[in-house]
């Protein structure tokens, strides 16, 4: 093992890109959005939405642009929140991330990409959008976790001990997704998991080792991703989970990616998942039902990284552009205002 350079401390980048008090209070408020959301205290819906990864750094902010007079459009039916995911996660090899690698040239310049990562999380941010990501190493979330108002630990770390001690500890919700074979009860032990408390050494922000103890994180949830082999976003696949879920006495909220393995890993096939979780789940019978992610970007699909980059496209997964991602949003939207009004009309009918 070669050690390569040195990699600044948590606090020292904190140091650099500080929080003002408004723009903490600011990401508090909108992790409380989410957690009455979850709570089924407001009856909104979450839309994550946003590029598979971040590779460039203007091209996100000019996204974040555009998103936020989307996410202005329909903020009285759904919260939206943009994906900012840094880290990437691998099955053999390939670019991990802009956390990771910057430059997308295998220099690995770690402390290039925590810094300019940061400022693009405080950056976006300041707009008034929040921003949501996954944890992958937990060595590098307390960089960042203080920005972000919604994560996720990923199919393929989704049993992971370090990570479920890393999540008992974060104040902020936090979803698992089922596994890339489909496994969801894994999924939902881990969210039961980490709501209690968890002993462990942990690297502080100033670099020194600690033995802390977690408090356990109350705002957990399932995110439905499908499998290899098969979606799992039908009415069918829901009233399987949430029979799952009564059986362990919780009701955690459910979020169907409509991207993986729900589409068959075709970009093209986000807004049919997207419609139907719209003509079918908005209703009282599936009260866990809590929104849906989607992979966006300016332009549609995907390129490969050996060649001259083009803009607006994802150099990970296909995503479908901005025009199709508000038409998403609104399908969505319409459905959970119609849900509104039907509420309202039975409750004028309903016997005094």
């Amino acid at each position: 093992m070669a050690i390569l350079e040195s990699v600044m401390s948590v606090q020292k980048l904190k140091n650099l890109f500080p929080l003002s008090q408004n723009l903490k209070q600011s990401i508090l408020e909108h992790r409380r959005n989410v957690e009455n959301i979850l709570k089924r205290e407001n009856d909104r819906r979450l839309v994550i939405v946003g590029p598979c990864s971040i590779h460039n750094v203007s091209e996100a902010m000019d996204y974040a642009r555009k998103l936020k007079k989307i996410k202005d459009r329909y903020s009285d039916t759904v919260m939206v929140i943009m994906r900012v995911y840094l880290e990437k996660p691998r099955t053999l090899d390939g670019w991990k991330g802009f956390l990771n690698d910057p430059d997308l040239d295998g220099t690995f310049n770690v402390n290039k990409g925590l810094t300019l990562g940061r400022k693009l999380l405080v950056d976006i941010n300041k707009m008034g959008v929040p921003c949501a990501t996954e944890f992958l190493d937990p060595l590098l979330a307390d960089y960042f976790s203080d920005l972000i108002t919604w994560g996720c630990i990923g199919a393929r770390t989704t049993e992971s001990q370090i990570h479920k001690q890393m999540v008992s500890g974060l104040r902020l919700p936090v979803g698992f997704k089922n596994t890339t074979s489909g496994d969801v009860t894994t999924a939902i032990l881990s969210t039961l998991a980490v709501q209690k408390s968890f002993t462990f050494v942990k690297v502080m922000d100033n670099g020194k080792r600690s033995l802390v103890q977690t408090e356990g994180n109350p705002n957990t949830f399932l995110v439905l991703r499908g499998s290899t082999n098969s979606p799992n976003y039908t009415e069918k696949d829901i009233r399987g989970v949430e029979k799952q879920l009564a059986d362990l006495n919780t009701k955690i909220g459910i979020i169907i990616d409509c991207s993986h393995g729900n589409s068959g890993k075709d970009f093209r096939k986000q807004p049919s998942v997207c419609k139907y979780v719209a003509d079918k789940l908005i209703n009282a019978e599936f009260g866990n039902f809590k929104g849906v992610m989607i992979e966006s970007n300016i332009i549609e699909g995907c390129q490969n990284t050996n060649k001259p980059l083009k803009y607006g496209i994802s150099v990970t997964d296909s995503c479908v552009n901005l025009e199709t991602t508000e038409k998403m949003i609104e399908t969505l939207s319409k459905a959970v205002a119609a849900g509104y009004k039907s509420a309202v009309q039975a409750l004028r009918i309903s016997p005094k």
